[in-house]
């Protein structure tokens, strides 16, 4: 019994030790869902259907709410007040009215593209139409790390469906993943300003941070979930950090 055992290790040794034993596997698409499936915090229209729109001010359909998993309710515009962070909070409540009110969301695809909004390409997502619609990424010493922008920064991707396929309002909960901090954004209790944040924001589990940070904040799930194997998107999608 124990020549066998011994036997096997030897050979379990040898194999391991075979460059092709050794080499990774890149990381496909559905791993790479699997591993974000619970950070799919986020549907765009929640009271409608249909694919995501481009922001077009001549077309209402255009604007949508954004609903979350994680409290059942709306991110929308809201004034938080001096040194408490970007003016971005959640509704009350998640009714039929609040979901209309709410419904200034808007997301931009890059000039040239037509179509509407798809999964892992870069777009820009604004509130509203001020004088800085446009939310991108900015430190900050207090609140989640988010400014306004005149211009749309393309700085940000839907994951969680099929590359290249129409994001779907109403239907899909999806990740919204900023390429610039490289993580996706996420509910996060805050003692002040809006509870919204990162992986890496502080005061939150040590063990949790680590999870993430190891397994969401990575390049290979990215890639994977904006690269369909084999093929190239059509539209421009490079990251600039």
């Amino acid at each position: 019994m124990y020549r066998a055992k011994h036997w096997l290790t030897l050979v379990l040794a040898a194999w391991l030790m075979l460059p092709s034993a050794q080499a990774s596997e890149p990381l496909n698409f559905h791993d790479a869902s699997n591993i974000v499936a619970e950070y799919k915090q986020w549907m765009i229209g929640a009271n409608g259907s249909g694919p995501v729109i481009p922001h077009s001010e001549r077309d209402h359909r255009s604007n949508f709410n954004l609903k979350g998993s994680v409290p059942r309710k709306f991110l929308q515009y809201e004034k938080q007040g001096a040194g408490r962070g970007i003016n971005i909070g959640w509704t009350s409540n998640a009714s039929a009215k609040t979901a209309t009110k709410s419904s200034q969301w808007h997301f931009s695809r890059k000039p040239g593209a037509n179509g509407p909004i798809l999964y892992g390409e870069s777009v820009a997502i604004g509130w509203g139409d001020g004088k800085q619609p446009y939310i991108r990424y900015s430190k900050r010493k207090v609140g989640i790390n988010l400014d306004w922008s005149k211009r749309p920064v393309y700085e940000w991707t839907l994951l969680g469906g099929e590359p290249q396929t129409p994001v779907r309002s109403g239907e899909d909960w999806l990740v919204i993943y900023n390429l610039r901090h490289n993580a996706p954004l996420i509910y996060f209790d805050r003692s002040v300003g809006g509870h919204i944040g990162w992986p890496d924001s502080q005061k939150w589990g040590l063990q949790t941070v680590k999870s993430i940070g190891n397994r969401v904040v990575t390049n290979d799930v990215v890639k994977a979930l904006r690269w369909a194997v084999g093929s190239v998107p059509t539209v421009e999608i490079d990251i600039k950090r």
